[in-house]
């Protein structure tokens, strides 16, 4: 059976998706990095999705932060 396309997958199934694909328990990490520093959340994010990754922002205030630690921390990010 082929996965659900992401406009119509549900929350649970995606969990299961990205779980079964990076070997990862989403719901242990969400608990572990709750508490964590951002900093720390960008390198684990870094750590088990790269290259599989891409950082996208509104470019606010708010924005500029993120974006620095991201790029301070993987300079080549798309």
């Amino acid at each position: 059976m082929p996965a659900a396309s992401p406009e119509t997958a549900t929350l649970p199934s995606r969990f299961a998706e990205i779980e079964s694909r990076f070997g990862i328990d989403l719901r242990a990490e969400n608990a572990r990095l709750e508490s964590a520093a951002a900093e720390d959340r960008v390198i684990w994010a870094l750590e088990t999705f790269r290259p599989r990754i891409a950082l996208s922002s509104s470019f606010g205030a708010q924005s500029a932060v993120s974006l620095h630690q991201a790029v301070t921390l993987w300079p080549e990010i798309p």
